[in-house]
């Protein structure tokens, strides 16, 4: 007996054809709107059926527990088993094509990377190639997948540890896989491992450590002279702007001390009036002019 690794239970609620010899009905025929609200009470008898199923069996099993997809994270794609576009949807555990048999369920934990092809600016589709942890096995491909859904599968991936990479072109996954065997694992590691797909960025890009980097680097003698001069001009740079707001502030003191000069200038004034009246008497008396000292 061949062994069985999925197991999927299913079933049509919805009639899979429909008779055409009807006569046509209207969109407001009470039949027609009564069909369809017992169609749709139908739908959410099964699925309330199905709930309960998977309950008992996670009662009685203890160690099974039921994965149920993201739908608002799906998208269209063509799957590696079928050759027509088919909805397919992430969940917790896997990557799954409920809708058109043959079924395809691809197991996250049996995923070594994921790789992103011909994402070009332009382009509305692309690809997405998905590495198995055991490289005897041939690569699973989805492709033909919108663009519009790249960053929401990255952010997924992301979420779930996979390391993801990027790529313009279509890549030959087959020489790839048998390089990698006839090299073995740890010569393949050794040599970079998947940093060859690494063309545009990977999810996980490392940085360099800015400490690392100066600690490499060792002025020469010639550049730790420049540095001395440059010190040099900053120091007479800092002399002469020291210079210049003792001038400032002198220029300011000056400015403070309008109140005195105003006062100065009145006394001034004063005086001269009084000299003017004692010569204007003296001419008067008739006496004679005295010299004004100087």
């Amino acid at each position: 007996k061949k062994k069985t690794k999925d197991v999927q239970f299913y079933v049509e609620v919805m009639e899979a054809s429909y008779a055409l010899d009807n006569a046509r009905r209207s969109g407001y025929d009470p039949d027609e709107l009564e069909e369809e609200q017992r169609e749709r009470q139908l739908r959410n008898r099964m699925n309330q059926e199905f709930s309960n199923f998977s309950k008992k069996i996670e009662d009685q099993a203890k160690d099974l527990e039921f994965d149920i997809p993201y739908r608002e994270l799906g998208f269209y794609g063509v799957p590696p088993h079928n050759k027509s576009t088919s909805f397919i949807m992430p969940a917790v555990n896997a990557l799954v094509e409920l809708t058109e048999p043959p079924w395809f369920v691809m197991p996250l934990s049996d995923i070594e990377i994921a790789h992103f092809e011909r994402v070009v600016y332009g382009l509305k589709n692309f690809d997405l190639v998905l590495v198995f942890k055991d490289f005897s096995e041939k690569p699973l491909h989805v492709n033909a997948i919108n663009i519009e859904h790249l960053d929401a599968l990255k952010t997924w991936l992301d979420s779930c540890n996979i390391k993801f990479y990027e790529g313009t072109a279509n890549l030959n996954w087959n020489a790839i896989m048998k390089n990698i065997n006839d090299t073995g694992i740890e010569g393949f590691y050794e040599d970079g491992g998947w940093k060859f797909l690494n063309m545009q960025g990977s999810s996980d890009e490392e940085e360099e450590d800015p400490d690392d980097a100066e600690s490499d680097f060792e002025p020469s003698g010639s550049e730790s002279e420049e540095e001395e001069a440059s010190d040099g001009s900053d120091e007479d740079f800092t002399d002469e702007s020291d210079g210049s707001e003792e001038e400032l502030g002198s220029d300011e003191s000056e400015g403070q001390d309008w109140d005195e000069a105003e006062e100065a200038a009145e006394k001034d004034d004063k005086k001269r009036a009084r000299e003017r009246e004692a010569k204007e008497a003296r001419e008067s008396a008739g006496q004679p002019k005295k010299k004004k000292k100087k």
